[in-house]
């Protein structure tokens, strides 16, 4: 794999990346999901017969993304379909307490379609049944035994085969939307297109990798998301009031994020937008005990979707002061269990934001756990499977294994801290750095050529050309991370260097190469250098002139 940048090449060369590895990223699975054609199958039963389908998601961004999908989906295949909003407040799952919710509200329902959610829900499914109704299981959570539902789709399910179990539960649903379409009602399949935006929101909202199906379906929903935001009336114009709806609030979204100065143009939507203002919005009500309907109704009411936008704009402004305010809390109280198990006043709903927060900074497994509930939430890297390290030696972790939640009690905090300590040294792989948990930047860079590839100001173009040769790569996300950058220098490269921000708190520093370095909330440490910046390389356009720009964390060599 050649490249004509020679900060790709230098990428490729000590990622080891080839033309194989290439495309053994891109594969996506060559078998379907098993028993994907018998629930299609049975929807169409339900169909015919005119039969009430009750949807029944998760509350995250991807249960919220899979909810709208699925009622917009279903409407437009001509189904009698209701959505259900779960309750955030009970927790994970949905059991006898949310059926019977469902019957009250929806007394003409005749099954229930789950989706990012039911695998687990042993309790819920059994009451769903003794009333009779129809119980279809979508969702993409591990099967840890056997469960009473009538059809079960999920590439994690016990016996299935699927190459790819990384989809979200958004995208699984959305295969069996597209598979009954193709199979019954080929007419519409092509509507079902669009509707890729919700399942590419939620792959990115559950943090699934970067791999196979899921880069085309990042691709093709990123793009939707583009044409929707410039011209709503591509996707939204069907004449099916549900599917119309959710493609109004889709754009709302990204309107919303342009009217606040977040998102300059539709060519700025990509999957660092979804990752970083989208997914957080949707995600916050939730977080800060506000009604998770609110979202939903995002997607079902046209006429308050630019208003329930600002809303969720609002709220997720509060939840980002309430994360650094806890985190800031974090580095000054005394923590026995510190670095891989914290205790925090802060609200479950936040917990693991930060425990997010702190694995950016370590680079280690991190558990965060409410000091009154004994409950919270762990992040890890990818080399570390929190959940099947962690589980066999009796602590209790349930989830995803780099994103989990997890319960324990106060006689169990030094053994957790100190299970999670030995075992990630005994799993962190071979080059790590020490201090930091993190191995070497993708692309090295010297300005004396000591510690990686020199340059001068002669490279100029180099580093600008960069970010549009990069997208060539794209998407990216776990198991595909963007390859980030270090710029070693030294004091007689730097050409200026000043503060920025209303108190001084921002550095930035240009070099003589005609390189700018930014560093977000720091100060230049101390010493005489050299130092060095790690972060993400982009271009900085200001009044017709472009500058490449780094911005990262400095440190001293």
């Amino acid at each position: 794999m050649n490249a004509k940048n020679p900060l790709i090449d230098q990428w490729h060369r000590n990622r080891g990346l080839t033309i194989d590895s290439w495309r053994a990223i891109e594969r996506p699975s060559s078998r379907p999901l098993a028993r994907l054609d018998e629930l299609c199958a049975a929807l169409k039963e339900l169909h015919d017969g005119g039969a009430a389908v009750t949807v029944l998601p998760d509350f995250d961004m991807d249960g919220i993304s899979a909810g709208a999908l699925g009622r917009a989906g279903l409407a437009m295949l001509g189904f009698d379909v209701r959505l259900y909003h779960p309750d955030a407040t009970r927790g994970y799952g949905f059991g006898a307490w949310d059926i019977d919710r469902i019957a009250e509200r929806f007394p003409d329902t005749a099954a229930i379609l789950t989706c990012d959610v039911g695998i687990t829900c042993h309790e819920g499914v059994a009451a769903a049944r003794a009333r009779g109704w129809k119980t279809l299981v979508t969702d993409h959570h591990t099967q840890l035994g056997p469960l009473g539902a009538d059809i079960i789709v999920d590439p994690c399910a016990t016996g299935e085969s699927y190459e790819h179990p990384s989809i979200c539960g958004a995208h699984v649903l959305w295969m069996v939307l597209d598979r009954y379409a193709e199979l019954y009602d080929p007419e519409r399949r092509r509507y079902l297109f669009a509707l890729r935006a919700l399942a590419a929101l939620g792959t990115v909202g559950d943090q699934m990798d970067m791999s196979g199906e899921n880069r085309q379906l990042m691709r093709d929903g990123l793009q939707v998301l583009r044409v929707n935001h410039d011209n709503p009336a591509v996707y939204a114009t069907t004449g099916c009031r549900e599917f119309d709806a959710t493609m109004t609030g889709l754009a709302a979204l990204t309107r919303c994020l342009a009217d606040h100065r977040e998102l300059d143009s539709a060519d700025g939507i990509d999957e660092q937008l979804v990752g970083f203002r989208i997914a957080p919005m949707c995600n916050a009500p939730k977080r800060m005990g506000e009604p998770v309907g609110e979202v939903f109704d995002l997607f079902a009411d046209p006429g308050g979707a630019h208003r329930r936008a600002e809303w969720l704009h609002d709220v997720n402004m509060r939840r980002k002061r309430a994360v650094a305010g806890y985190v800031a809390q974090l580095r000054v109280d005394e923590q026995p269990y510190a670095p891989n198990l914290y205790l925090t006043d802060a609200p479950l709903g936040i917990i693991g934001l930060i425990a997010t927060k702190v694995l950016a900074d370590t680079g280690m497994p991190v558990l965060v756990a409410n000091r009154d509930l004994m409950r919270g939430s762990g992040r890890a890297p990818e080399w570390y499977d929190a959940i099947d390290t962690l589980n066999p030696l009796g602590h209790d972790l349930a989830g995803h294994q780099h994103a989990f939640g997890f319960t324990t009690d106060e006689s169990k905090l030094r053994a957790l801290a100190d299970d999670i300590a030995r075992t990630a040294a005994d799993h962190r792989p071979a080059g790590d750095d020490a201090a930091t948990g993190e191995d070497r930047a993708a692309i090295l860079l010297d300005t004396r050529g000591d510690l990686g590839m020199p340059f001068t100001a002669a490279d100029r173009r180099m580093f600008v050309e960069f970010p549009a040769a990069l997208r060539h790569y794209a998407p990216f996300g776990p198991g595909w991370p963007e390859p980030d950058v270090e710029v070693v220098f030294h004091a007689d490269d730097i050409h200026d260097m000043r503060t920025m921000g209303a108190d001084g708190q921002h550095l930035k520093i240009r070099l003589d190469e005609g390189l700018d370095l930014v560093c977000w909330n720091q100060s230049m440490p101390a010493g005489d250098g050299p130092w060095a910046v790690r972060g993400s390389l982009s271009n900085n356009e200001w009044r017709g002139t472009v500058t490449p720009q780094l911005q990262g964390t400095v440190r001293t060599l």
